[in-house]
């Protein structure tokens, strides 16, 4: 089979494809300026994989029944039998031998089949007449999702995930605490009761007829990173190359919420930019989305609270947050009021307890004082008056100890350029006790260390003080 693979009405290169669904060849380059971002003819198979990562992934939950129901062997038929059409951006593949305009066939502006959005999302569905023109078929991710058009709006409603379903109403605070700091543009997420799944997420499209959605993990192939540069300063130095304006306040932005939410999936596929899929130009980043696996979705009661894996230039929040440029941007008094509210958007969740619920909200509280403090602490230089006025506070925390030893770290190696080594342990254990922390919190502290990595190493190094 052979296809144009399209930008719009622009042929940007001819294709050579299997039954399968994969690229077999490629047999023409017609307009090498329009491939996909992150594209190399340089690079072996990167147009294949950019193909490939346009089918829905096989981690999708449900997805092996729906191919068998559907009696198809892979989601690359199913890219093919939809021509590889998204609502994230204006590529797709033409027959050779068809005569089909863009402005025909498109999500944007022409209507689309539900039906496979509708066979993920209802175990029962059976269709004989399927019609697979549908942007489902090139949606990413692993939770169930399905698009719809409310009042000629192109939507995108989202699961969540068992035991506690939880990711919805987590989108829905994210955009809460967006909101509320107003410091970049975030994509505002509502509640849509589904008959079958019950409560998801729903958000309006971001992505326009004229625009498409870069994403991080491509931009980030622009240009080969450089030798003792960071993941983070390899994106910026390719941002700043592509010219694409205000992305030091989004990232900014990113990372405070994704600390305040603990979220543990900012990976490069949620978060990026957005281009002019015309004239090519980089308009800006894009609205901050995607932050439902956070406040810990589907943690048990007892582990609520606990520190998560951070991404995606850092797997330490604590650490991930010092990357933050700007802190005067950031004014949080305006959540000073914000977790009744909070509180009654979890409740909606009838898969989880009010007692857990309570949980999350005090652990959020306590996030979200922590950030406050390290605000303090990176706009202003060690003194008595910072300590009288973290400490306490710190003293008051049930579940956020890591950000404690954050502190008490940065006061023994960040000041002083003191490169790590076990005896910090034992200094950072004399402060705390010092100020008065007790045995027990101690030890929910030093935890947090990298090199202690048992209650016992803890009870050892106590012992030795």
């Amino acid at each position: 089979m052979k296809f144009l693979l399209m930008s719009k009405d622009t042929p940007v290169c001819k294709l050579q494809m299997d039954q399968e669904g994969h690229i077999d060849n490629i047999i023409e380059i017609l307009n090498e300026a329009y491939l996909p971002v992150g594209v190399s003819l340089n690079v072996r198979n990167s147009l294949y994989e950019w193909w490939k990562g346009r089918s829905i992934p096989a981690s999708r939950n449900g997805l092996s029944k729906v191919l068998s129901n559907f009696e198809i062997d892979s989601t690359s038929i199913l890219s093919v039998k939809s021509l590889g059409l998204s609502l994230t951006d204006q590529y797709w593949i033409k027959p050779v031998d068809k005569d089909i305009k863009w402005s025909d066939i498109n999500f944007f502006e022409n209507e689309f089949s539900t039906d496979i959005g509708n066979a993920f999302f209802d175990e029962s569905f059976v269709k004989h007449d399927i019609d697979f023109m549908s942007p489902d078929n090139t949606s990413d991710g692993w939770l169930k999702k399905k698009w719809i058009i409310v009042e000629g709006d192109r939507c995108l409603v989202k699961t969540g995930s068992s035991p506690f379903c939880q990711e919805p109403f987590n989108e829905v605070i994210a955009s809460l605490i967006l909101n509320r700091l107003g410091t970049a543009p975030f994509v505002d997420y509502g509640l849509f009761k589904d008959e079958q799944q019950g409560p998801c997420s729903i958000c309006k499209n971001f992505i326009t007829k004229d625009t498409e959605l870069v994403s991080a993990f491509a931009l980030n192939k622009v240009l080969e990173k450089q030798p003792n540069t960071t993941s983070y300063e390899h994106y910026m130095n390719v941002c700043k190359y592509l010219n694409i304006p205000d992305v030091e306040a989004s990232i900014d932005t990113m990372f405070v919420v994704d600390y305040i939410i603990a979220n543990k999936d900012r990976h490069g596929g949620n978060f990026g930019v957005i281009r002019d899929a015309e004239t090519l130009r980089y308009i800006g980043p894009a609205p901050i989305y995607d932050s439902g696996t956070s406040l810990w979705y589907n943690q048990l009661e007892q582990f609520v609270g606990t520190p998560v894996v951070a991404q995606p230039f850092n797997s330490n929040h604590e650490e991930q947050v010092k990357l933050v440029k700007d802190w005067n941007r950031f004014d949080f008094s305006r959540l000073s009021d914000i977790y009744d509210e909070c509180y009654e958007i979890l409740v909606a969740d009838d898969s989880s307890t009010p007692e857990r619920n309570q949980v999350i909200i005090e652990a959020l509280k306590e996030r979200i004082e922590s950030i406050k403090l390290i605000q303090k602490r990176y706009t202003t230089t060690y003194d008595i008056e910072l300590d009288e006025l973290a400490i306490p506070k710190y003293k008051q925390f049930k579940y956020n100890h890591q950000t404690i030893f954050a502190y008490y770290l940065d006061k023994q190696s960040v000041k002083h350029k003191t490169k790590y080594n076990p005896e910090i342990d034992k200094r950072i254990l004399d402060n705390l006790i010092k100020d008065g922390f007790s045995i027990e919190q101690c030890k929910k502290i030093l935890i947090n260390s990298p090199n202690l990595k048992s209650e016992r190493m803890i009870d050892l190094l106590l012992k030795d003080m």
